[in-house]
């Protein structure tokens, strides 16, 4: 609604705002807010409360937070919720590599509600000792106090009742004023090995090391306890839990408030289920139950002769299936090899799905077809992505102290099978540790000088909307608008440049080029570079070149749209942070000089596939190697590298789901189900009524329906490579092979 206000709209919005920034004060109606009952899925009874405030008030909060931000600076290591660029799973690693299947005890609190709790007072003390004063401090402080709020349920309200306690729910700034309160928590002084983890309202009570756990944790317990109520928190005791890991459960309880904690075996974390001997059998029951649902839901939508398409079914097992596997994958890279199969068989079943295979298809030939790792590589790869994450953030956690430990001793030196020694072995193989070690933490550029949130930006950059959607766009609408841009943007006397990223997907190789007048820079980047680091690459060479030139404009024509939205946000990066900042600085540097930089977005007319990165594309390599070496024992496996030289099926226009299930039929290869008997003999072909003792291969070599695809071949003289010589050069003409196999479909 606010977006579509109009210039007048847009100017009386911000008066009003500025108006309430000056003043320090908040009209009421800011400060209102209508709940919303929503029953819970898992209890109905107990609805969520769901508040709806002014969209003019959040508007307002937004642009406050960013300069409360901006004072506040970075939270503590072990504050993990509501931090850009930090997820559940950093804190879940966090938990995972202090543990380290050493014997340890973790107590699981739970803030009975925190939020609507928070004593306003204890935030705002917060703040003073964070620094914050003035107009941001005096704004803050009415933006806490008389707040009112009214339930609305089929279309009828309650009166409005004042709110005492609380940071307002479905705030923007609520979640960094929470961030305080538990800051001031996780900081408190425990003893040494001691550590208390915040993800939100979630806390977890880290106690390691070989002597007295039991006693220093109820004195950090007790701690808490004392700092929880100066902050206007309650913890609930009778759904905190305590859990001894590796350890024997004694016969002593902690103590919260007076009241014992019970001991339990396992615990949901942030959605992971951890047990006390670190097996994660609870997490691969509930994922198997989870998705089992899931994939069920793949088979209601298709048949082998009609329903959703492959391209859907694989969609929806990536964003609805393998989605929850992915999210586990810090705790899954510890699994037994026999839970990891009992895993693997998940993707399996949905595979078989997706291509319409019977049960006795082998499932790597089935991962070949369907563009597929093995969710044990798949884990190994998204831990490995994470570990280069947490090596290259500058902010300090649990994880990455232990990891830049561990990392450099290698395989030999790291004792016994423990987490970290699993995520080590994961990095190890998938990435460039050496490379990744020596670079240390991704830190802004030397001479970039951050600017505050309420100075003006260094860099125009200008985003021109398309009338339409990209994809909707053609190559004549998107040439023109292009140009059109580039005639608006470019100013008379003005340093004109081009810049452009390249990255081949096949062999990772990337590079990136300039072009200015007559001259033509061009520039290799490292292999597996994203197509985002390659268009911001060039930009940077850019605008080193026109630093030593003399026009009052410099203007650089990106086609990377991405790539300006990272150089126009106002919050600090948090990746590719040293690129980043080396623009923006060469901006400033440049703005110095009395000159001005505009970065111009031009639609590109032609598409860009997506890079890899380094850990994806060895995950694929090591895939493909696994499938290469079963050539020799697998006579499915044989079959599909000879039939398909392991080149995906690229049908030029979208197949019926019956046509679909066809061609990868002959592309797997698989037998049929007579010939899995024991007693089997041959079989009558459908066709042509022969006796065939290899169905498959009399279908593609003898039978007359299939006459046209054969044409004069030679070279192996085995029936079983003839046949998938056929094919191959069957599948060349995919147009012929679909006539045939609708008329004759091959066996099953």
């Amino acid at each position: 609604m606010l977006a579509n206000v109009g210039a007048s709209g847009e100017k009386a919005i911000l008066a009003l705002i500025n108006c309430s920034w000056l003043t320090g004060r908040l009209p009421s109606e800011w400060k209102a807010a209508d709940i919303q009952p929503l029953p819970k899925p898992k209890e109905p009874t107990k609805p969520r409360p769901i508040s709806l405030m002014s969209c003019t008030a959040k508007t307002a909060e937004r642009m406050v937070l960013t300069r409360l931000q901006w004072r506040l600076g970075p939270f503590h290591p072990h504050v993990f919720g509501f931090t850009k660029g930090v997820g559940t799973s950093d804190s879940i690693m966090a938990l995972m590599s202090l543990v380290d299947n050493r014997p340890a005890v973790a107590v699981f609190l739970d803030l009975e509600k925190a939020f609507e709790l928070a004593c306003a007072h204890a935030i705002l003390a917060a703040l003073v000792q964070k620094g914050i004063q003035g107009r941001l401090l005096a704004w803050i402080e009415n933006y806490l106090q008389h707040r009112r709020a009214r339930v609305r349920f089929q279309g009828h309200g309650s009166h409005y009742r004042e709110l005492e306690n609380g940071t307002p729910q479905g705030g923007i700034l609520s979640p960094s004023l929470f961030n305080l309160l538990m800051e001031q928590l996780v900081s408190l002084p425990f003893r040494e090995g001691v550590a208390l983890l915040s993800y939100a309202d979630d806390l977890v009570l880290v106690v390691t090391g070989r002597d007295d756990r039991i006693v220093r944790a109820q004195q950090a317990l007790d701690l808490v306890s004392e700092k929880c109520r100066e902050l206007g928190l309650k913890i609930s005791a009778e759904k905190s839990k305590a859990m001894t890991i590796k350890a024997a459960t004694p016969d002593c309880h902690l103590l919260v408030q007076d009241v014992r904690l019970p001991w339990t075996r396992v615990y949901q974390y942030l959605g992971v289920w951890i047990d006390r001997g670190l097996t994660f059998t609870t997490q691969v029951k509930y994922l198997r139950e989870r998705t089992q649902a899931r994939v069920n839901v793949m088979r209601a939508m298709t048949r082998t002769h009609a329903g959703a398409s492959y391209a859907v079914l694989r969609l929806f097992y990536v964003q609805a299936v393998r989605a929850l596997l992915d999210y586990s994958a810090p705790v899954l890279i510890a699994l037994s090899p026999t839970q990891q199969k009992r895993i693997e068989v998940i993707q399996n079943r949905a595979m078989r799905t997706m291509l319409g295979a019977p049960r006795w298809t082998s499932g790597c030939i089935m991962q070949s077809e369907a563009r597929l790792v093995p969710l044990t590589t798949r884990t190994q790869q998204i831990v490995a992505c994470r570990v280069a994450k947490i090596l290259h953030q500058v902010r300090e956690s649990a994880a990455r102290t232990k990891l830049s430990t561990v990392l450099p001793q290698g395989h030999d030196l790291s004792a016994g099978n423990t987490w970290l020694r699993r995520v080590a072995e994961a990095a190890n193989h998938l990435l460039d540790l050496d490379q990744l070690l020596q670079e240390g933490p991704d830190r802004p550029a030397a001479f970039y000088v951050a600017p505050p949130p309420w100075q003006a930006p260094t860099v125009e950059v200008v985003i021109t909307a398309l009338p339409a959607s990209k994809a909707l766009c053609t190559r004549v609408e998107l040439r023109q608008h292009a140009l059109r841009g580039i005639a608006d943007a470019n100013v008379p006397g003005s340093a004109v440049y081009y810049t452009d990223g390249s990255v081949d997907p096949e062999r990772g190789t990337t590079g990136a080029a300039v072009v200015t007048g007559q001259e033509v820079l061009s520039w290799r980047t490292p292999d597996h570079c994203s197509t985002l680091q390659t268009e911001l690459v060039a930009i940077q060479h850019a605008l080193e070149h026109a630093r030593h030139r003399r026009e009052e404009m410099v203007v650089v024509h990106s086609d990377s749209r991405s790539a300006l939205q990272v150089l126009q946000q106002l919050s600090p990066p948090t990746d590719n942070v040293r690129l980043t900042t080396t623009i923006l600085g060469l901006a400033q540097r440049i703005a110095a000089q009395g000159r001005h930089v505009r970065l111009n977005w031009v639609p590109s007319h032609h598409s860009i596939q997506q890079g890899k990165t380094m850990a994806r594309r060895a995950a694929a390599n090591n895939t493909e190697q696994q499938h290469r070496e079963m050539e020799a024992s697998s006579r499915q496996a044989a079959w599909y590298a000879k039939a398909t030289a392991y080149r995906p099926l690229l049908p030029a226009r979208q197949l019926s789901r019956a046509d679909e299930v066809k061609l990868h039929r002959l592309r797997l290869g698989y037998r049929t189900l007579e010939e899995l008997r024991d007693d089997f003999e041959s079989r009558q072909c459908d066709h042509c009524g022969h006796l065939a003792r290899h169905p498959l291969r009399h279908y593609l070599l003898s039978c007359p329906a299939t006459a046209q695809l054969r044409q004069q071949i030679g070279g192996p003289e085995d029936d079983e490579d003839r046949a998938a010589l056929v094919l191959r050069r069957a599948l060349e003409d995919l147009p012929r092979l679909l006539v045939v196999v609708r008329s004759a479909p091959p066996p099953r």
